[in-house]
C-alpha cells in the first residue's frame, strides 16, 4: 500500500470517526473504535481488523486487547489491496454474525454503501455521493456529508495536489 493511499485511507477514516464520536458523545449511547483493532466476531473464529467500529448502549465486549463479537455498525474503505476481502468475505462474515450496518467506503469514485440487516440479509439503504448526505438507520439523526470524508484539492505553490489521486497536477 503506497503511502498516499495510506494517508488518503487514514484522512477518510478519521473524518467518520470525528462523526461518529460527536454523535455518540450527544446521544450518551455506546463506543467508536478506529482501527486497527483486533476483533473475534465469533468463538474460535480468526481476528479480524475492520477500519471503524461501532458497539452500542450495553453491547460492549471488548478488553484493553480484543472486541469480541459483532459491533452494531462497521465501516470499511476499500483499496486494492483489500478490495475482494471487505466486499466479500468481511461482507459475508459481517452478515452471518449479525454486524446491523455496514458501511463500504469507495475512495475511487467517492462513494458510501450502506448495508442494514433486515431478516439476517444485507439490503442496500443507499448509496451516497459526493454531494449527497448519507443517512444512519440504525443511528438516529446522524447524517454525514459524502464530501465532509474526503480530502478536498489543496493548492500547493501554486500547484494543485489531487490528494484523493496520490498526484500533484499543475494548477
Amino acid at each position: 500500500m503506497s503511502e498516499n493511499h495510506n494517508t488518503f485511507h487514514q484522512y477518510i477514516t478519521g473524518e467518520l470517526f470525528v462523526a461518529f464520536r460527536e454523535w455518540l458523545n450527544a446521544n450518551r449511547f455506546g463506543r467508536v473504535v478506529l482501527g486497527p483493532v483486533d476483533v473475534r466476531l465469533q468463538e474460535h473464529a480468526r481476528l479480524i481488523q475492520p477500519d471503524l467500529f461501532i458497539a452500542l448502549g450495553p453491547n460492549w465486549k471488548g478488553d484493553s486487547q480484543t472486541y469480541n463479537g459483532a459491533p452494531d455498525l462497521v465501516v470499511e474503505v476499500l483499496s486494492d489491496d483489500t478490495y475482494r476481502i471487505d466486499r466479500v468475505v468481511k461482507y459475508i462474515s459481517y452478515e452471518q454474525v449479525g454486524v446491523k450496518e455496514y458501511w463500504i467506503v469507495n475512495p475511487k469514485n467517492h462513494s458510501v454503501e450502506v448495508y442494514m440487516l433486515t431478516n439476517k440479509e444485507y439490503e442496500l439503504v443507499g448509496e451516497y455521493r459526493q454531494d449527497e448526505t448519507i443517512s444512519s438507520p440504525l443511528l438516529e439523526g446522524l447524517t454525514v456529508s459524502v464530501k465532509s470524508i474526503f480530502p478536498q484539492t489543496v493548492q500547493y505553490n501554486g500547484e494543485v495536489s489531487a490528494e484523493a489521486l496520490g498526484e500533484t497536477v499543475p494548477a
